[in-house]
This record gives C-alpha cells, sequence and structure tokens, in this order.
C-alpha cells in the first residue's frame, strides 16, 4: 500500500555497511570519548568522560544509541552524586549536552571524515518516490538535494582543513599561550568537525523528558581570536513534530516503536498508518507493540517495501 508521505529511520542506513551497528558505534564513541578529554568545553568533562571509559563496557554494548546514552549518563551522575545531588536542568543540560556532542561525533566520523556508506539503488527510487519524507536520522546518505525534513536535526559536516583557520606562524614561534591554544583549538576542530549540536535532538532513553522543550549551551566568547563555547542556559520551546500535523496517510520504515512516546503518540493520530517492520515472522515482540500502539496500523515485512 502506498502513501504520499514516508518517515525513516535508522533502519534504511543499515542495508549495506556494519558501520552503524550498535557495536561498531559503540566502539566508536569509547575512542571518541578519550579524545575528548582535553578538548570539550564543559570545565567537569575530564573526571566525567574518565569515568565513563575507566566504568563501562563498550566492547559488550548491544542497545540501541539512547540506551547507551542514558547508561552513560546515569554512570556520571551516580558517580558524581554531590555534583548532580540535585539534577537540576543545567546540571542535566551540562552533562546531556557534553555526551551528545561526543555521540554524534562518534557517529558519523572517522580520522575526521565523515562515514559514506550507499544505500541500494532500489531502496533509494523507492524513498525519493514518495512526496515527502521525513526522517528521524541526523544525516540521510541519499539526500543530496535536501528533500528531506529531519524531525530531530539535521548534522552539517566540515571538513577539517588547516589552510581554514588564519593563524599567525610567527606569533606561534614565541607566544606559548597562543601555540597552546591555537593547538588545543584545531585539535579539537579535527576530532570533533561537527559543531551544530545545539540543533540535534538526542536525549538519553531512561528520563521522561519533553523533546518539545530543549535548552541550549551557545553562548560564545573570543580567546586569541578564536571562539570558544561558553556554558550558558538558554532556553527554546517548540514543537518538533508539528511537521506531521494535519497529515491523513503516512507509511513508516525503520522505525522502532519503543522509546519516543513523544512521536508514536503523534502518529496515532494519524488516520492511515502503514508500517513495514524488519524480519516480521520473528520480530513478534515489535509487532505487537505497534499493534498496542496503534491499532489501526497496516504492517507489513520491511522486504515488501521495495515491491
Amino acid at each position: 500500500m502506498k502513501t504520499d508521505n514516508l518517515l525513516i529511520g535508522n533502519g534504511v542506513n543499515l542495508n549495506e555497511s556494519d558501520l552503524f551497528t550498535s557495536r561498531e558505534i559503540s566502539k566508536r564513541i569509547k575512542e571518541t570519548l578519550h579524545n575528548g578529554f582535553h578538548f570539550l568545553s564543559f570545565d567537569n568533562n575530564i573526571s566525567f568522560l574518565r569515568d565513563i571509559t575507566e566504568n563501562f563496557d563498550f566492547d559488550n554494548f548491544s542497545g540501541n544509541i539512547e540506551e547507551l546514552l542514558y547508561q552513560c549518563f546515569k554512570l556520571v551522575i551516580n558517580k558524581r552524586q554531590s555534583y548532580f545531588k540535585n539534577l537540576s536542568e543545567i546540571r542535566f543540560l551540562e552533562l546531556s549536552t557534553l555526551l551528545k556532542r561526543v555521540f554524534i561525533n562518534a557517529i558519523f566520523v572517522k580520522n575526521s571524515q565523515l562515514i559514506n556508506i550507499e544505500i541500494p539503488d532500489d531502496i533509494t527510487r523507492k524513498i525519493k518516490s514518495y512526496k515527502r519524507v521525513f526522517t528521524t536520522n541526523y544525516h540521510e546518505y541519499w539526500d543530496e538535494n535536501d528533500k528531506a525534513t529531519y524531525l530531530h536535526g539535521k548534522i552539517f559536516f566540515t571538513q577539517y582543513e588547516i589552510s581554514d583557520y588564519s593563524i599567525d606562524e610567527e606569533r606561534m614561534t614565541h607566544d606559548l599561550d597562543y601555540y597552546s591554544a591555537v593547538d588545543d583549538y584545531l585539535t579539537e576542530k579535527y576530532f570533533f568537525p561537527i559543531e551544530n549540536i545545539e540543533d540535534i535532538i538526542m536525549l538519553p532513553s531512561g528520563y521522561k523528558i519533553d523533546k518539545n522543550e530543549i535548552s541550549k549551551l551557545e553562548k560564545k566568547y573570543d580567546q586569541y581570536g578564536f571562539m570558544i563555547l561558553e556554558r550558558v542556559k538558554i532556553e527554546e520551546h517548540k514543537h518538533i513534530y508539528h511537521d506531521l500535523d494535519n497529515l491523513n496517510e503516512i507509511t513508516l520504515y525503520g522505525i522502532s516503536p519503543k522509546g519516543d512516546k513523544l512521536l508514536i503518540d503523534k502518529l496515532a493520530n494519524i488516520p492511515v498508518v502503514v508500517i513495514f517492520i524488519y524480519d516480521m515472522i520473528n520480530n513478534m515482540d515489535e509487532v505487537n507493540i505497534w499493534k498496542r500502539c496503534i491499532p489501526h496500523a497496516i504492517l507489513f515485512d520491511s522486504k515488501e517495501f521495495v515491491k
């Protein structure tokens, strides 16, 4: 059954490569945490990140990314109980923003390069045949013409090129503070080229948080001619799924029924919902969840999507 509207999740990006499996992403997060010790912008980042790297078994993690974020988040809070005695909004925001920056860069970046995969042609053609495509992913490899609506934000990757930065080479030779600031800044840019973290919605799965109420840390100040992040609280209220309002029908592909109640509740109000489920006959747990959450949904195996 074909509809005009398509909502896709990370199932689309898992077809040709294992680079986006939970296990591979978890390994990259472990590496990225080490890289972030001295280059991320919060006062407590060294102790927070070391808490995680010294106490978390990344090599054997098999859940989804939001669950991994939750486990790391919870570990730090438990280890630093005095600091997080009252988990205020600013404390929550400080840690979640720090971890989100690590996670987003680890998911999409390796050796300062954007990880590249190919989506099968038949899936790409099928996706592009829809009038409107919504996605819960942060990057779509098929979307060279920016057709998709990114419900959780879209990453902007900037290739690291040292020539793009105005560096006073003479000053580097005699000003130790300037040299140190430049070295730290460029090293951070190399390991963490994705910077628009404030545009990305990624929250630990174990906390009941209204995704419509998003706060940011984004104030900047100048140091040795470079812009450095400073912690500040800015509140922004928005309805992140307003693009799904007033739809009469929609197809879901690669979407999980677990975790995002706000999204599922929005989908449940759409009259016609068609859902493609991975390995449907052996995935009755997910089938039953969908039947409970959206009783009127029409269910198909994901293999039927391109037919």
